[in-house]
């Protein structure tokens, strides 16, 4: 790879940081070291080159994924069936009382385009032959589905299917539970008669060589996924941070040491000796034949940027336990600031001048200072919530007792009207508003004054100005407007509004756990915007008229 890879969505949507970064791994299947597709929230591909979100209709979260083609793939979540035709991915509903309806597919498996195989809860196998449905139901039902019958299944002939423990021959339907009464979490094979069982975390690896019982495999444990090319090219990952690899007489087992990731969670083998790894944090990795490890995507962060900044050049963000600087290109993981306390806060002008604040345990502060080249920190009597720096003699600092400026020479303390956690700042003109949980605070160049939003409200994070007389602030499924005379509380649409952002005269885009939408005034219109994304915006900023969406600890930019 050549520098980090967008994953974008055909809209034009980017995660800019991590600049290659998926969800969650749950399940992955490779048509090849070039088609790969990654289950998680959406879907994601990579083609060799450059990752792209593909994300299901109807919010389905996928579980399962498999294929047969680039253009032929099917994915299934909840009690509904996906298909990719190359171009989109259209719902196919399955017959009437296939599955029952407090039901759910698990797993999808097939022989070809027009056989496919499901697993189903409770205790279900569903086909799709030549477009018509059928399922049966197998076992008591009395086992929950995760002890007996297991998220999998693999089809090898229409008379030789595997669901979870259970084993349809030409004599039917029969059970080989592995010992304990478990089934299996998921079952790769290269034959009928070589098929290797992954447990899901505890547990050996089991063996069926045909003989009518499985084998325990002794060597490798905590197996979560396998998947190989051959008899003698098997590959398993581990909740234990390790792969092995099964070369058709032993085992060969090394750890996969990668900071943040908890586990291994899926394996694809796409070419022979070249696995891709899952994790639990979103990082995909690709094991090469030398032994080394290529990184193809920079995972997830593991808890969410609570601010930013940034121009043209520079920017940073921090998140309660992580700190990232942009280069004018890139988001880039940088090294903590030194400081006991939880970041909370950052503003700057350049690449040299940098603000940070801290929350320190149980209720102070520390406000941090980057120059280009060092730290330097003070201490404060209260928390740093918010940091506004409109040039290197013109910087605010707002604490929960206090609000500082620095002019050039010194700081000067100014009193808030109440005790108030300042969550965001604007430049309004010559004034700055900063939004607290209720109301908006102004300064006029001599002194602050405080205005009520007008109904008891919290949780509001994101203030936005277009002029004077065009202002918008919300969260916590709350918007406000001001015309330049009053505040008026518009009411939300129907999700919970986390962030809103101002983008022409009295028009905002207004971003929610679910969609992003535009928001009109004069005369009133709302919109849903199209982002083939799943949602679940947390924050929006805006700098130099450059929108950034935050999203699950990732930055999202608009196209």
């Amino acid at each position: 790879m050549c520098g980090p890879q967008l994953v974008c969505t055909t809209l034009g949507w980017c995660h800019e940081y991590p600049a290659n970064r998926v969800p969650y791994v749950i399940d992955m299947w490779a048509n090849g070291p070039d088609d790969l597709w990654v289950a998680g929230g959406p879907i994601t591909h990579w083609d060799g080159a450059r990752w792209e979100s593909l994300p299901l209709p109807e919010s389905i979260v996928a579980q399962s994924i498999f294929g047969f083609a680039t253009d032929d793939v099917w994915a299934v979540g909840s009690a509904k069936v996906a298909h990719f035709d190359g171009f989109e991915w259209k719902v196919v509903a399955p017959a009437p009382g296939i599955i029952p309806s407090n039901g759910g597919f698990a797993a999808v498996h097939g022989l070809g385009p027009n056989d496919l195989w499901f697993s189903a809860s409770p205790n279900v196998v569903a086909r799709r032959f030549n477009g018509n449905w059928s399922s049966v139901r197998v076992g008591t039902g009395t086992v929950p589905i995760d002890y007996l019958f297991s998220p999998t299944i693999l089809a090898l002939s229409p008379t030789d299917v595997w669901a979870g423990s259970y084993h349809l021959t030409s004599a039917g339907w029969v059970t080989y539970p592995q010992p304990g009464g478990a089934g299996p979490y998921e079952l790769w094979a290269s034959s009928a008669t070589n098929i290797w069982a992954a447990p899901n975390s505890s547990g050996p690896v089991w063996h069926w060589d045909g003989g009518g019982s499985w084998t325990e495999m002794p060597g490798i444990n905590a197996v979560t996924s396998v998947a190989g090319t051959g008899a003698d090219d098997v590959w398993f990952v581990t909740n234990l941070r390790s792969i092995a690899r099964y070369d058709g007489s032993q085992f060969t087992t090394r750890p996969v040491p990668l900071p943040g990731v908890q586990s291994l969670t899926s394996i694809a083998a796409p070419e022979r000796e070249r696995p891709v790894l899952g994790t639990n944090t979103g990082s995909v990795l690709r094991v090469e034949r030398d032994g080394g490890i290529t990184q193809l995507t920079s995972g997830e962060l593991l808890s969410p940027i609570l601010d930013m900044w940034w121009n043209g050049n520079a920017g940073a963000a921090v998140g309660a336990d992580f700190y990232l600087t942009f280069d004018g290109a890139h988001w880039i993981s940088a090294p903590l600031p030194p400081t006991t306390g939880v970041l909370r806060a950052v503003a700057g002008t350049s690449a040299s001048l940098v603000y940070v604040g801290a929350l320190v345990p149980p209720n102070g502060g520390e406000l941090l200072r980057w120059d280009g080249t060092t730290w330097t920190a003070e201490l404060l009597s209260s928390p740093v919530n918010a940091i506004w720096a409109a040039a290197a003699n013109d910087v605010w600092v707002f604490s929960t007792l206090e609000f500082r400026h620095w002019d050039g020479t010194t700081w000067t303390t100014f009193s808030p009207p109440a005790p108030r956690v300042v969550v965001d700042v604007a430049a309004s003109g010559s004034n700055l508003l900063a939004l607290t949980s209720g109301s908006v605070l102004t300064w006029d160049g001599s002194s602050w004054t405080e205005a009520p939003l007008g109904m008891q409200t919290t949780g509001l994070q994101n203030i936005s100005v277009w002029s004077a007389s065009d202002v918008w602030a919300a969260g916590n499924n709350s918007l406000f407007h001001f015309d330049g005379a009053s505040w008026l509380d518009l009411g939300t649409p129907n999700a919970r509004v986390s962030g809103v952002v101002a983008i022409a005269p009295s028009e905002a885009w207004v971003v929610t756990e679910g969609p992003l939408y535009l928001w009109k005034l004069n005369p009133f219109s709302l919109t849903e915007v199209e982002t083939g994304l799943s949602g679940g915006f947390q924050r929006v900023e805006i700098s130099n008229g450059q929108v950034r969406m935050l999203r699950a600890g990732a930055i999202i930019k608009p196209p």
